[in-house]
């Protein structure tokens, strides 16, 4: 990637800012280089059950090599976030399962245990697998939830129950052996009484098998990352009392008294919180995976010459990479805000601006890996030039954490009960026209959803179609103002002109792919959307004019085995890079297979 490789310009480090934050401690290439040790080639006879044992073997040794122990790291978002980050694009057999293991599993017990749970977390610190088993058959992940957690004053236990196949844990990355810690979300009964949803931990398996009352069946093969799930059901499984996690805002006592002022509708969201940090990260791994994507087509796309025309030359292809690029700039600046906010402590931040951020982001990251996927033809097929993979795990994140879907629904109704519009911090005053646009949208939706006049959206069958556009709306205005945020706040006059051309390229898209609801309101007129057209044309000749700084700033760093990314691309192929015999740290042979 000669063309594209750091120059280590001031242009190059500012952009790189934007998107993924100031690196003063270098936590990205420390984390990279303990990636980059392992290997996770896939070869043409390994079944999914092989996969996921080859992520399950090569979580705790990636861990083990990271400076910090997993109950820091869970509780250390810049660090969680680098790791994100590198797994995505260098170990993407792993990333998968960074989430039950860290943000989730780990960091419920530090946030919702005590001391009588440490040795949960010495056991996670030490090879155990967390999951977080939440998703039910039926589908129920809130206050529907039917796995049943019973009090039993006789022994002092609790007692964890599936009343049915509906109410069985589905798609937990549990099938495959080896010490297994879950954190599982039950209806807590007293007496009979219906206490609300908390967390209860339990080490599900361990080398002497399943615990007692434990049934895990494993599902069959699935498509996207390598992770062995099953169905999981209790049939009156032990639990100790010291087993729900309650923070300090929920105590089961001896002799069976719930202590809690928190609501029993509100308790399950105080359990779950730990989501949000899920949420947040993968995010950043997706647009992690997307900007390596673009950066691999940047690369492959002025060398690969079917007849006389480079494919980096043809108009289509252009427009779509610079399309691309711009929206993954602007989710990974957004991104990269929230981070700032989760790491900084700010005031503001709530578990709603991941639930706005994470789909928008993920749906971008989504889309410009198929984009890829498609230009690269078969060579985004092949393993090895990690195109597929990348795509398959931005897939399994679309649902991973909250659907995507039913987050924007759920995100559209919150933010119309908010007292003001989400904003970011640092925002510039005197924002630009679009962005006012976008606001307007913004405000006209809210008032749709509010008054039920749901019509107001645009051609939407109910409220949640109004709140799903709310949700979006609101996204993509704020990834917008991140990247006038990066603009506002960097020193190099060149990667401001950059980010401001970024951010209006990107806007000026949105307004463009909603200009029937515009016009038909009032807010544009048929010459505005031609002047939108006009612009757009404008502003992708001047991204494209400078694509080899907005690609390097990815940082992607060396790729080893993927022909795409080489230098030489045919030469690559030809020395056997793409063959199923080649691995892309070494033979396949030598992998860390358990």
């Amino acid at each position: 990637m000669t063309a594209l490789r750091d120059t280590h310009t001031s242009t190059i480090t500012a952009l790189r800012t934007a998107l993924s934050g100031p690196d003063p401690d270098a936590l990205r290439r420390q984390v990279r280089d303990v990636v980059t040790g392992f290997n996770d080639t896939h070869r043409l006879t390994d079944s999914p059950a092989d996969r996921a044992a080859l992520g399950r073997a090569l979580l705790p040794q990636v861990l083990a090599r990271l400076p910090l122990p997993g109950r820091e790291l869970a509780s250390s978002p810049r660090w969680l976030a680098a790791l994100y980050r590198e797994t995505a694009v260098h170990l993407p057999t792993v990333m998968p399962l960074l989430s039950g293991q860290l943000p989730l599993v780990q960091q419920a017990i530090r946030t919702l245990g005590g001391p009588d749970h440490d040795s949960y977390l010495e056991a996670l610190d030490t090879g155990a697998l967390g999951v977080l088993l939440v998703t039910e058959t039926a589908g129920t992940n809130g206050n529907n939830c039917r796995t049943v957690a019973d009090y039993d004053p006789a022994t002092d236990r609790l007692l964890l129950t599936t009343p049915d196949v509906a109410a069985e844990k589905f798609g937990g990355n549990v099938a495959d052996h080896g010490p297994q810690i879950v954190a599982v979300s039950a209806r807590l009964r007293i007496g009979g009484r219906d206490e609300g949803l908390f967390l209860f931990l339990l080490t599900l398996r361990t080398a002497a098998g399943l615990a007692d009352g434990v049934r895990v069946t494993p599902l069959g093969p699935k498509a996207g990352s390598g992770m062995h799930h099953a169905r999981i059901s209790f049939d009156h499984c032990p639990l100790p009392r010291e087993a729900m996690l309650g923070g300090d805002w929920a105590r089961l006592t001896p002799d069976g008294e719930l202590l809690c002022d928190v609501p029993v509708p509100d308790r399950f969201r105080r359990s779950v919180a730990v989501l949000d940090d899920g949420r947040l990260h993968l995010s950043l791994a997706a647009s992690a995976a997307a900007g390596a994507a673009l950066v691999g087509l940047g690369n492959w796309a002025p060398q690969r010459r079917p007849g006389t025309t480079r494919m980096s030359d043809r108009p289509c292809v252009q427009q779509q990479l610079v399309t691309a690029l711009a929206a993954v700039y602007a989710t990974s600046a957004l991104s990269q805000r929230l981070l700032d906010m989760r790491a900084d402590g700010h005031p503001d931040w709530s578990g709603l601006w991941p639930m706005i951020a994470k789909p928008i982001t993920v749906d971008t990251a989504t889309r410009t890996l198929t984009t890829v996927r498609y230009r690269t033809g078969i060579h985004g097929t092949l393993l090895t030039n990690l195109i597929a993979s990348w795509l398959l795990n931005a897939d399994c994140s679309v649902t991973a954490e909250g659907d995507n879907e039913i987050l924007t629904i759920t995100g559209g109704y919150r933010l119309t009960h908010r007292g003001a519009p989400l904003t970011l911090p640092g925002t510039p005053t005197g924002l630009p026209p679009y962005i006012t646009t976008l606001t307007d949208r913004e405000h006209a939706l809210r008032e749709a959803v509010r008054t039920g006049e749901y019509r107001g959206a645009g051609p939407v069958l109910g409220g949640d179609g109004a709140a799903m556009a709310l949700a979006v709306t609101t996204g993509q205005r704020l990834a917008a103002t991140a990247l006038l945020i990066a603009a506002d706040t960097t020193g190099d006059d060149h990667a401001r002109d950059l980010l401001t051309t970024l951010a209006a390229a990107y806007a000026h898209r949105c307004l463009y792919e909603d200009a029937a609801w515009y016009t038909s309101r009032g807010h544009q007129s048929a010459d505005q959307v031609t002047t939108i057209e006009d612009t757009l044309v404008d502003l992708h000749q001047q991204l494209l004019d400078h694509l080899p700084p907005l690609l390097a700033a990815f940082d992607v760093g060396e790729i080893t085995g993927a022909p795409i990314f080489a230098d030489d691309y045919l030469a690559a192929i030809a020395d056997g890079a793409a063959d199923d015999h080649t691995a892309r740290y070494g033979d396949p042979d030598d992998c860390p297979w358990p």
